[in-house]
């Protein structure tokens, strides 16, 4: 279950990169703890093995493969649980 959880927050701030990037501005800078945070991601990322990562990729990719409205649902969850 928790392993669930944690894919489901990796996933959600992937995706949601994008989403907040295209929505925001292109005129303003980006915020230092907007960067900070891809830095961490990346950081973890980088410590993972190779078949944590392979893993990870799978997932999300089965992820992508959901229909809109059921991403959306794991995307809302995912805001209630960082509430």
């Amino acid at each position: 279950m928790i392993r669930l959880l944690v894919l489901m927050v990796f996933v959600a701030l992937l995706v949601a990169a994008p989403v907040q990037a295209s929505a925001e501005d292109t005129r303003t800078a980006p915020s230092v703890s907007a960067g900070s945070e891809v830095d961490d991601l990346r950081g973890r990322w980088q410590q993972m093995s190779p078949e944590q990562q392979e893993r990870l990729r799978e997932r999300f990719h089965r992820f992508k493969q959901l229909p809109p409205e059921r991403q959306e649902q794991i995307r809302r969850r995912l805001g209630q649980f960082r509430e």
